[in-house]
Formats: C-alpha cells, sequence, structure tokens
C-alpha cells in the first residue's frame, strides 16, 4: 500500500522550482533568437530598400553620362574639324563638373538635329542639394555647363526613403595627339589632331532617412563614349 502511495507521489517544490527554472532558460533562449531574427530581417529589409534606392539612381546617372557629347552631325573627316567643331563638345556645353565636384552638367545631341536645343532633353545635370540628388527641370533657356546655379532642379532620390550625405563627379582626362605620337598634347602644333578621352568617377554615399545606421557608398566609373577630337588651328 505504501509501495502505491509513493509510486504516485509528485514534484516536491525544489524539483518544481528547478524544472520552472530550465524552461524559463529555454523560453528566454528562443525569445532571444526570435527577436535577432526579427531584428536581422529588419535591418536586411532596410538595407535593401536603400540599396534599391542608390543603385537605381547610379544606374540612371551613369547611362545618361556615357552619352555626353555625342553629335548627329560628327564626322570623321579631320579636315573638317576647325571649320565644324563639335557643338556638344563647347567650353558651355562640354562635361565639367562644379560645386566642389558635386554637380555635373553636360549636353548631348537628343533630337539628332545636330545643333545644341535649350531643353530639359539636351542640356543634362546632377548635383547634391539638400540630401537628395537633383536633375535639370523644364524649362531651360540657356546652355551653360560651367554653372550649375543657371537652371531649376528636381528630385531625383526620395528624402523620405534615403539621405544623401555625398555625391562627387571626378572627371579626368587622357590626352593623345593622333598626329605625331610622340608628341605632348601641350607641345602640339598647328594642323596637328588631338583625341581626349574622359571617363567620370562617380560616388554616392547616403544613409537611410529612417535608420541613419543603414548606410551604402557606391561609386562607379562610367567612360564617355564620344571622346573629343581638336584640331590645333593654323595660324
Amino acid at each position: 500500500m505504501l509501495s502505491n502511495i509513493n509510486a504516485q507521489r509528485g514534484l516536491n517544490l525544489i524539483e518544481l522550482m528547478v524544472g520552472l527554472t530550465i524552461g524559463l532558460l529555454i523560453l528566454a533562449g528562443v525569445l532571444t533568437v526570435y527577436l535577432s531574427t526579427i531584428q536581422s530581417s529588419s535591418s536586411t529589409l532596410k538595407s535593401i530598400r536603400l540599396n534599391q534606392e542608390i543603385n537605381a539612381v547610379m544606374d540612371l546617372m551613369v547611362t545618361d553620362i556615357a552619352r555626353a557629347g555625342f553629335w548627329a552631325n560628327a564626322t570623321n573627316q579631320v579636315s573638317a574639324l576647325e571649320s565644324t567643331p563639335n557643338p556638344f563638345m563647347q567650353a558651355d556645353t562640354d562635361i565639367q563638373s562644379s560645386d566642389g565636384d558635386q554637380c555635373l552638367m553636360f549636353t548631348y545631341d537628343y533630337d539628332l538635329d545636330g545643333v545644341v536645343t535649350q531643353s530639359r532633353d539636351e542640356v543634362r545635370g546632377y548635383k547634391l542639394s539638400g540630401g537628395t540628388i537633383k536633375t535639370v527641370k523644364g524649362g531651360v533657356t540657356t546652355a551653360d555647363t560651367s554653372d550649375c546655379s543657371s537652371y531649376d532642379w528636381e528630385s531625383l532620390t526620395d528624402a523620405s526613403v534615403s539621405t544623401i550625405t555625398e555625391l562627387s563627379f571626378v572627371v579626368n582626362e587622357t590626352c593623345v595627339n593622333t598626329t605625331a605620337t610622340a608628341t605632348a598634347c601641350g607641345d602640339a602644333t598647328a594642323g596637328q589632331i588631338l583625341s581626349i578621352t574622359r571617363e567620370v568617377v562617380v560616388t554616392i554615399s547616403a544613409s537611410l532617412t529612417s535608420d541613419s545606421s543603414i548606410t551604402k557608398t557606391v561609386t562607379d566609373t562610367v567612360k564617355v563614349r564620344n571622346d573629343k577630337i581638336e584640331a590645333i588651328p593654323s595660324i
């Protein structure tokens, strides 16, 4: 009889407390893993959102910059260079950066008519302003790629999604004297032809507006497809 009673006896207080403690420790571990997973997923989603925003605007700018200086009437006839220069590569239309390399302006022959049209389609530009990347707005009345203040601008990036902390455009040029390869471009003489290739190093740094700890920096180098050909004028 006593044997049956002992066999049916439950847990004592100490055993119950030990069991509860072990259970709580296991539950705490599970909750910690769960919360860590939720936080990691949230950070991943935020990072993806920022990446999409920055990569999209970088792709747009790189594709556009590569077209700088395109001229539908371009010719391989070197003899015509002095009399018919590329209107999209002049002092006020050529690709150039300003404002501490935070603004890049350029033009290209969007409508294929061979002349610079004072429009948003042919006068292009990007700059950093107020934590956003902006592009030239419509209503352009003049072409002057040396002065970013000459234009109205509209935002490309969404300030509610990202805050742009850095935007830079570094224009690098390489010049070759195609007439006399042993002669430097700076020493070229009348009648010699110079070929100038350009590339632009674009850097964007940004943080997520809702969480500044989420950051991203992207750098890309774009080769301008249209080389600048210059003929040293005859005296």
